[in-house]
């Protein structure tokens, strides 16, 4: 039975956590053929994917942070917390690259009690390294279309008497597509084409070394880097169109230092302080080669070098068995970096770069307290208690947990859950209302607001386990862009706000997973519900999703590794759309789609493997739907189809 952390702070059994967590191992995900967390989200009953500006983000039970912002989920590598210093957004494609890690913990519901802003709607923490006692190097080189896909990956793990180390690096690209869209509506009724699929280059590294040897002045201590950069255009959804030279870059350089002591018996220390320097550019609303530039087309660029440090600081006391409190702090400041390479710009003709105002800092102190408590009820049951008042840059808020997790048998648990989230305002909103718009009297952002009721029941045996959990969420405060009346020049404005109106969803998360010989069989299902305060479905949801899943090893003289899973999703008809013209080009029926998925491995030597992985194996052409204000829906890839070398070099 997997052990997690991400639940409680301390390592726990997966059926005895305060929460819905999914763990998917390393050998599992290299199984599938999937090396993304785009992949994983899309077979993770209460999860899903959709996309704006050309970036995929995260779906959690029908609430949607969009796929430009993304951050509504907290992602973290070996527990340090990777979400951008600008807006909270978690990168979750080829920049991040999951073939050689250990395994993927997956908790779905708010954590904020014990995580702060950004475990909005739940938490993915990414283990890249275990202890095997003994050194591994692998290597693996991949190939496909369409787009001329090329990757690269490797990992080293060393492990001596006194150090483990880590090193996992990867290299993505892949070409523009050939395919073109027309953009019937650009400016000055020119002819605008652009690539549905542009170009992307990514790159990624994480390391570590880790003392171990308790004699020594270093025990506890882990220090290490994380890096990853993407740069790709903005596809199909910028402001209704997107151009050729149309670029979006995300840059991170995060080192951090983790460390754990045992200070009593009864007392632990688990420190954490990390800096990140992370830099956004983009270039968007050119014209497509052979049109005029200087036909005062609008274009803009800009470039936000942005930092942040964060420090957290908890104390573990056992006071028995069956009682433990954790109680800790969180400092975290970020600002914008004011490098003379900053600038920002926007012009009918030509491109004037100039130094963009700067938001000097963003200071958030927060304090947390968890207790967890078992009682003599039955076979046991477990209560954790968890409260944090975070005291932000323009609010205070506090974040409450409670959890019952009754033990009926030593494989069968009932889970009782509630929890309530908050996503503080981001740097790059605040700074819209009160650097951009510093002489206006803007009202200050709150922070979004989430309430979440879980029930689920779970059977866990090593060969087979099966839960099925019922959610009910509301969610308040959204931070949207609105209208703001700018009295006087008598211009409306568009600022960052929280809306009146709330969401509120609620459904039924199925999942079950079976050994059997020489394999695995899985299948999960997501049925749920959402609309806002007025009643209306959120159509870009979707309502019903299921997975189903193989995995099997053919043995000699076959010596095969076979994977096949099937993904379906249906949405909602439209029913909001007033605006005739945006109807015309969507549609009112999203309709359903079945993707089917391929994985074949063989060994060819003691050393060496090939793989065929396949996407989309029928060549389905579908789109993810957009909100009803959008012009198009995201057309997506059709089939892909890589083949790979692994080389085993230790």
């Amino acid at each position: 039975m997997p052990l997690v952390t991400i639940a409680s702070r301390k390592e726990e059994k997966v059926i005895d956590a305060p929460g819905i967590i999914k763990v998917f191992s390393g050998f599992e995900i290299r199984s599938l053929g999937y090396n993304t967390l785009v992949d994983i989200a899309d077979i993770t009953a209460g999860f899903g994917v959709e996309e704006e500006y050309g970036l995929k983000g995260f779906e959690v039970r029908g609430l949607s942070s969009g796929g430009y912002a993304n951050n509504t989920v907290l992602l973290m590598i070996d527990g340090v917390p990777i979400n951008l210093a600008r807006n909270y957004r978690a990168e979750i494609e080829e920049e991040l690259p999951l073939q050689f890690i250990e395994s993927v913990e997956i908790l779905k519901g708010p954590s904020s009690a014990l995580y702060g802003t950004g475990a909005y709607l739940g938490i993915i923490n990414i283990v890249t390294h275990q202890s095997i006692n003994s050194e591994v190097s692998h290597l693996k080189l991949s190939l496909g279309s369409p787009d001329l896909i090329k990757r690269v990956i490797a990992k080293t793990q060393i492990e001596k008497q006194d150090f483990h180390f880590n090193l996992l690096a990867g290299i993505y690209k892949k070409s523009a597509s050939k395919e073109l869209f027309l953009d019937q509506t650009s400016s000055q009724n020119n002819p605008i084409y652009s690539n549905i699929y542009d170009n992307v280059d990514s790159y990624s590294l994480i390391s570590s070394i880790k003392f171990i040897n308790k004699d020594s002045f270093l025990y506890g201590l882990e220090p290490g880097i994380i890096y990853f950069k993407r740069a790709g255009g903005l596809r199909t959804g910028w402001m209704g169109f997107t151009r050729k030279a149309d670029e979006l870059i995300h840059e991170v350089w995060q080192p951090y230092v983790k460390y754990y002591r045992d200070l009593t018996d009864n007392l632990s220390l688990d420190a954490m302080f990390f800096y990140q320097y992370q830099t956004e550019a983009a270039t968007f609303g050119f014209v497509h080669e052979g049109v005029d530039t200087d036909g005062g087309i609008s274009q803009a660029r800009y470039k936000f070098p942005n930092e942040i440090y964060q420090t957290d600081l908890h104390f573990n006391y056992e006071i028995n068995k069956s009682f433990n409190i954790i109680c800790g702090f969180t400092h975290d400041t970020r600002w914008e970096n004011d490098s003379s390479d900053a600038y920002s710009s926007y012009s009918g003709k030509g491109i004037h770069e100039d130094p963009p105002p700067k938001k000097t800092k963003v200071t958030t102190n927060s304090y947390y307290i968890q207790a967890k408590k078992s009682l003599s009820i039955l076979k046991d049951l477990n209560i954790t208690a968890g409260l944090r008042y975070e005291d932000g840059e323009t609010f205070e808020k506090t974040s409450p947990r409670l959890g019952f997790v009754q033990k009926i048998t030593d494989h069968f648990n009932i889970k009782l859950l509630f929890g309530r989230a908050i996503k503080a305002p981001s740097f790059s909103e605040i700074r819209l209302n009160e650097v951009d718009y510093i002489d206006l009297d803007i009202p200050d952002l709150k922070p979004e607001s989430i309430d979440t009721y879980e029930a689920s029941l779970i059977y866990f045996k090593q060969k087979f386990h099966i839960n099925l959990t019922y959610f009910t969420i509301k969610a308040t405060d959204t931070i949207s862009r609105v209208p703001f009346y700018d009295s006087s020049t008598g211009n409306t404005l568009s600022i960052y706000g929280n809306l009146s109106s709330g969401v509120s969803t609620n459904g039924l998360e199925f999942n079950i997973e079976s050994i059997i010989p020489n394999g695995k069989l899985f299948a999960n299902a997501t049925y749920q519900k959402a609309e806002d305060d007025n009643g209306n479905e959120i159509t870009n949801m979707p309502k019903l999703k299921y997975n189903l899943g193989i995995i099997y090893f053919f043995s000699n003289p076959i010596d095969l590794n076979f994977s096949l899973v099937l993904k379906y999703s249906e949405y909602n008809d439209r029913g909001n759309i007033t605006n005739d013209y945006i109807l015309s080009q969507k549609g009112n029926n999203i309709g359903d789609r079945t993707i089917i998925d391929l994985n074949l491995s063989k060994q060819i030597s003691q050393n060496t493997s090939l793989e065929v992985t396949i996407h989309n194996l029928f060549d389905k052409k579908y789109s993810l739907p957009t909100p009803d204000w959008f012009i198009y829906d995201n057309p997506q890839s059709d089939r892909k189809i890589l083949f790979s070398l692994q080389i085993d070099l230790l």
